[in-house]
């Protein structure tokens, strides 16, 4: 709060204050929704060396076909679906990113700086 009231007083208006937390803060949220992406098609990608890696390792077949009817770790990816949670993800950390983008907008230099 400190900072945010310094650079109040040298003159950044309540506008700059909201541009500037709404856009860290979906900019981080899109940064954790692109590695999110990146580590999920990771993950997708090398899913069955992952399950036979584990089932060596444990010693243990984790994905028995007479449990599972299934030979393979099936996947399936739509493209629509993945796109519909990479928009409602950026939504979201756009969304959450109002309420401090406010308060921070809001804090007065004086109030803060009076108690430093």
């Amino acid at each position: 709060t400190r900072d945010i009231a310094i650079l109040r007083t040298m003159g950044a208006s309540r506008a700059a204050m909201m541009r500037i937390f709404m856009t860290v803060g979906t900019l981080i949220g899109a940064a954790g929704v692109a590695v999110g992406l990146v580590l999920g098609f990771t993950l997708l990608t090398f899913r069955q060396s992952i399950v036979d890696g584990v089932s060596r390792l444990t010693g243990t077949d984790i994905w028995d076909p007479s449990v599972r009817y299934l030979t393979l770790l099936p996947a399936k990816t739509d493209p629509m679906e993945v796109l519909g949670i990479v928009i409602l993800a950026v939504l979201l950390s756009f969304l959450a990113t109002l309420y401090p983008a406010w308060k921070a907008a809001s804090t007065d230099p004086v109030t803060v700086l009076r108690y430093e």
